[in-house]
């Protein structure tokens, strides 16, 4: 049973209808009451809004002890047998397994320290860590503890293991990071993100694998974590194995969200606008690498094929269902929403190329030039609006963003000369 489903419907849609002042109230509610481990599922269908605006929690055990597997955490529903992710279900015995087996003394010691302070005190959250982290994780990592376990718990619990064995390390590298989407790492955050690499492979592969499968999903492109990879001095083969690793990881995720989206469909055009460019980095960097690393090249052109796909029949829905908008006399703010998927569908157009549907793509915008010129023509002239008027203009902005500048001067000419025979 998933979070959401133990909540009545109806106060589900209430909490997604708030606003972000009035969230932050009820999240200030929920962590001011004594109770606040039972509420906590009311919380649950707002996670995502909750990373974006980071309101500060009042700090626990059980809270400090999740931060560094946090990033391997994923929805009951989300989760599929053999993925190296922690379903949410887990959580309950993770804590339970790590903290039962600590000595109470220091327990309770890390719990006085921890009285009063909130996620915001990130000082204090590494002085406690520096101590529960190491002895948490060689609590999981015993294979007495765990023996008795379903195996899907099993693999959860080795796996929180990994990383809480690295949480003092790899803490407070994610919370250097720059804010997404992260274009490149400076000098110091690459040397320790191969610091990182190298103590998580000294752990053992699979330690390995959960690190790069946390990198690969806060990084957009696999070359951030290549570079530094490739960089370091340790053994040739083990690098070359460990960076095949990192690609393998980064076409993984790609994959699952294709193949979610071919499914289910995007949730909007940003999105697999975004996918477009994710993929497109991604053969970038298999490109810039030497020919003889063990990775699958194949599996990435399978995917661009698919994604090409996508992108052909999404373009054309997105294509016919914007002409309308775009000629409806609404306010800026409707305006803005046509400016926004036409940004999206610039981004498809130009990074089509790279994934080899620059064809495709051409081909469906070539055939709507003409109906959206045509359409723009009519609307200009029936309306009696002035071609350098804002309510002009700003469709022939999007019409630019949408077919290119050379098509947006080609269309601006044709309704000038027209106007002024016309005239």
């Amino acid at each position: 049973m998933s979070e959401r489903s133990v909540l009545p419907q109806d106060l589900v849609e209430a909490l997604l209808r708030l606003d972000d002042a009035k969230l932050l109230a009820v999240v200030q509610l929920v962590e001011g009451r004594p109770e606040r481990v039972r509420l906590e599922p009311l919380l649950a269908p707002l996670r995502g809004r909750l990373v974006r605006l980071r309101p500060p929690r009042m700090l626990s055990l059980p809270r400090v002890l999740t931060l560094p597997f946090e990033q391997l955490l994923v929805d009951d529903r989300s989760w599929r047998a053999g993925d190296q992710r922690i379903p949410r279900r887990h959580l309950g015995a993770i804590h339970h397994r790590a903290l039962a087996a600590l000595p109470g003394e220091a327990r309770r010691a890390w719990e006085a320290r921890l009285r009063g302070k909130t996620s915001h005190d990130g000082h204090v959250i590494l002085a406690v860590g520096e101590e529960l982290w190491p002895a948490a994780g060689a609590v999981l990592a015993h294979p007495g503890s765990v023996d008795r376990e379903p195996p899907e718990l099993r693999i959860s619990l080795r796996l929180a293991s990994h990383l809480l064995l690295l949480g003092q390390h790899l803490v407070p590298f994610l919370w250097r990071l720059p804010p997404r989407p992260i274009a490149s790492l400076d000098e110091e955050l690459e040397g320790e993100l191969r610091e990182l690499l190298c103590r998580a492979f000294a752990l053992g592969r699979e330690a390995g694998c959960v690190v790069v499968e946390v990198l690969v999903r806060l990084l957009e492109s696999p070359a951030l974590v290549l570079v530094p990879l490739l960089g370091s001095q340790d053994a040739r083969k083990a690098r070359e194995q460990a960076a095949a690793l990192v690609l393998e990881k980064a076409v993984e995720e790609s994959r699952r969200r294709i193949e979610r989206i071919a499914h289910e469909g995007p949730s909007d055009i940003e999105e697999l606008a975004e996918v477009a460019l994710t993929l497109a980095q991604q053969s970038s960097s298999v490109a810039a690498l030497p020919k003889e690393l063990p990775f699958d090249r194949y599996q990435l052109r399978r995917l661009r094929q698919l994604l090409t796909a996508l992108l052909e029949q999404v373009l054309a829905s997105e294509l016919e269902a914007l002409l309308s908008p775009l000629l409806a006399e609404e306010g800026p703010e409707a305006m803005a929403e046509v400016e926004r998927r036409a940004q999206a569908v610039a981004r498809l157009r130009t990074v089509a190329p790279e994934l080899g549907a620059a064809a495709k793509v051409t081909f469906q915008l070539n055939k709507a030039a003409r109906r959206y010129g045509e359409a723009i023509e009519r609307w200009i002239r029936e309306r009696g609006h002035d071609l350098e008027g804002p309510c002009a203009l700003v469709r022939l902005r999007v019409y630019e963003l949408l077919f290119g500048s050379s098509e947006a001067v080609g269309l601006w000419r044709r309704l000038r000369r027209r106007a002024t025979e016309n005239a």
